[in-house]
């Protein structure tokens, strides 16, 4: 399996996890009106993330990045 995605994959991108969303809604609620927040569950490179799925899916899977966007 391919992976396509924009960029060169070196860079963090946000990822929630479901069963994290229940404490992002608790820290909503004992904050000040007008504050906003920011929340993911991990932090993860393209590159690790690709190697994350082939260990789940137990198939190969490669990153085919490009710096141009389809």
């Amino acid at each position: 399996m391919a992976l396509r995605i924009p960029g060169n994959g070196l860079h963090p991108i946000p990822f929630v996890v479901p069963s994290d969303t229940g404490n992002y809604v608790l820290a909503l609620t004992k904050v000040s009106p007008g504050k906003k927040l920011v929340a993911c569950s991990e932090l993860l490179k393209w590159t690790e993330y690709t190697e994350l799925w082939s260990r789940v899916d137990r198939k190969s899977t490669r990153l085919n990045s490009s710096h141009q966007y389809y």
